[in-house]
């Protein structure tokens, strides 16, 4: 972008890019530059109350127009008091190609539906002197809301390439010159002339006042001299009551921290760092970022501090839903992939037993079409339970029964692949018998996942520990106890940057050494058990260490009548001799010793 257009904005020729300029007025550096050049131009206008007549005033602005845009002249619009028609009494810079637009009806009629709609108005001008797109812009010039004439200006630009922060600055501008040309008329009232003052101040507090986004200016003792109504809705501040207070007298400590930060950055004469920060004004979590920039004076010095703080919601919404969609990319490829595995295993091993007559490999093959076909089951149960928990259509079944019942059908459903790999699974507090409230199918289902994980990421030789102990907690719809369980292994462990994304949908981890193959899954099962522990009203939440293991926990709620139940014995996959944890329930219940929950 030229060196023309940054004049223009006052933005950085790298936010004048095209497709960058509506962007860049919105990010954090834009309203910054926003505001500078708002008060600028401010600045600038006051020229304009200081000229003796409407003519000198026109000659103000258009020297003002040109500093901030490419024009081609300017030129004021009054209404006849007799006929009511507009024409044209000051003039400044206008060709008479320019000149003849005014004096042309149909001209004056798009400056008459101006005035009407009440707002700018911007038109191409075709055919131009030097072939260079030219706009013709009319902006309506009102006096306590009521119009008296018409601002025409030519700008040498197309219209689609205005800004809406060149809009603002015109309509800026004309306001401004609205209010020099009607001072004029009250320059002998001093009376007036306050009042007319008072207007320029409210305008620039509604600017202030409007703006979507929190401001807050402080000198460099950290004292507020500027804070504007959203600034004072975010930080739950009065702004009559705040101004002229330290930071770190009306903020509380942890956020007054991040404003001093930047003050003394800038008494060191450093640009201060942006900044996040969580606020709940109104009891609403608000996500907030906090973007301070140097405040200087004319001479360059540096004053204070302008912090922008602006609503990032919609960003980290954004932002999440990116991931989602990254994250159900990923699970679309991993489904895609497990679903043809077995498929694919299935039907290849079914072909050859077609022509296959040797019964040894036959029983092999068979074997092999079972395991797969197992497999794929399994996939399609997750993403039929994945479906029931979005959609809130999963049914549980709730009853009495022991904890040790569900634990010791976990191990069992699994002991082929511990035994496999000479993993010891024992559990732990066997003979404390404790009778939960919840469905049992359910909860089997989320030891077996908790347990297949840890065998799935446990070296051959490891150890696998099942324990359970009631724990007191407060229930959400009783004030009963709770049965906490934990499944700890001595695998790989995840690493500690992974920790908050385990339990989300389609992630899993896999970092480490003593796995000779990547396990297989789709990391569904550890999000669809959280979500079953939920509905059944308890919690479940992970204990790692790379390299040493991990153990997750969960809990669910303790029944409230009591069972009287055996002891059972703790079980070792890779010990042959001793009774696995049906077989201990089936030898409790033939001796009478078992209550059935």
């Amino acid at each position: 972008m030229s060196d023309e257009a940054h004049k223009r904005t006052g933005m950085p020729p790298d936010l004048r890019d095209s497709g960058a300029r509506a962007g860049a007025e919105f990010s954090p550096q834009g309203h910054i530059h926003v505001f500078e050049k708002l008060r600028q131009t401010y600045d600038a206008t006051l020229e304009l109350f200081t000229a003796p007549d409407a003519q000198q005033i026109i000659e103000a602005l258009g020297r003002i127009l040109s500093s901030l845009f490419p024009t081609a002249g300017c030129a004021l619009l009054s209404r006849d008091p007799t006929s009511g028609l507009l024409y044209a009494s000051q003039a400044v810079g206008l060709s008479p190609v320019y000149e003849r637009i005014l004096r042309d009806p149909d001209g004056l009629q798009i400056g008459e539906w101006a005035i009407s709609e009440g707002r700018i108005t911007v038109l191409p001008i075709d055919p131009t002197p030097n072939g260079r797109p030219c706009s013709s812009v009319w902006v309506p010039l009102t006096a306590r809301g009521v119009a008296f004439g018409l601002l025409f200006i030519v700008l040498e630009l197309a219209p689609e390439t205005i800004t809406g922060m060149e809009y603002s600055l015109l309509q800026m501008v004309a306001t401004q010159a609205a209010l020099a040309l009607e001072s004029r008329r009250l320059l002998d009232n001093t009376e007036l002339q306050t009042q007319a003052i008072g207007n320029i101040k409210a305008y620039l507090e509604s600017v202030l006042e409007s703006m979507p986004s929190g401001l807050v200016a402080t000198d460099l003792a950290g004292r507020i001299h500027l804070l504007n109504r959203t600034a004072g809705w975010m930080l739950s501040l009065d702004p009559e009551e705040a101004i002229g207070s330290l930071v770190e007298e009306v903020l509380r400590p942890d956020i007054a921290h991040v404003f001093l930060k930047a003050v003394e950055a800038a008494n060191e004469q450093r640009q201060p760092e942006s900044a996040e920060i969580e606020l709940s004004p109104q009891e609403v979590k608000l996500p907030v970022r906090v973007s301070p920039s140097l405040f200087r004076d004319g001479e360059g010095k540096v004053i204070g501090i302008v912090f922008v703080l602006i609503d990032v919601r919609e960003e980290r919404e954004l932002s999440e839903l990116r991931r989602l969609d990254t994250l159900k990319d990923q699970f679309i490829s991993a489904v895609s992939h497990e679903l043809r595995t077995p498929i694919t295993a299935i039907r290849s091993f079914a072909e050859i037993l077609l022509t296959f007559d040797d019964p040894d490999h036959r029983r092999e093959f068979l074997e092999i079409i079972i395991r797969e076909s197992d497999r794929l089951a399994r996939l399609v149960n997750d993403i039929l339970d994945l479906s029931k928990i979005e959609s809130g259509n999963m049914r549980f079944e709730i009853d009495d029964f022991d904890l040790r019942e569900a634990i010791f059908s976990a191990i069992d459903s699994l002991r082929p692949l511990a035994t496999e790999k000479s993993l010891t699974v024992e559990v732990e507090n066997s003979e404390l018998p404790l009778i939960v409230r919840a469905d049992r199918e359910r909860l089997i289902q989320v030891l077996v996942n908790l347990l297949g994980n840890a065998i799935k990421f446990t070296p051959e030789g490891g150890k696998i520990t099942i324990g359970y102990e009631t724990m007191p907690g407060r229930r959400r719809t009783d004030p009963g106890d709770f049965a906490k369980v934990w499944v700890r292994d001595t695998g790989i462990g995840i690493p500690k940057r992974f920790l908050p994304l385990i339990f989300d949908r389609f992630q899993q981890v896999v970092e480490g050494k003593g796995l000779t193959n990547r396990p297989k899954g789709t990391g569904l099962g550890l999000p669809i058990s959280k979500e079953i522990i939920k509905h059944l009203g308890g919690n479940m939440w992970v204990e790692s260490e790379e390299g040493k293991g991990s153990t997750f926990y969960f809990t669910v709620p303790l029944a409230s009548r009591v069972h009287e139940v055996p002891r059972l014995a703790a079980v070792q996959t890779n010990s042959a001799e001793e009774p696995s944890g049906i077989q201990a329930v089936e030898q409790a219940q033939e001796s009478g010793d078992w209550e059935r929950p």
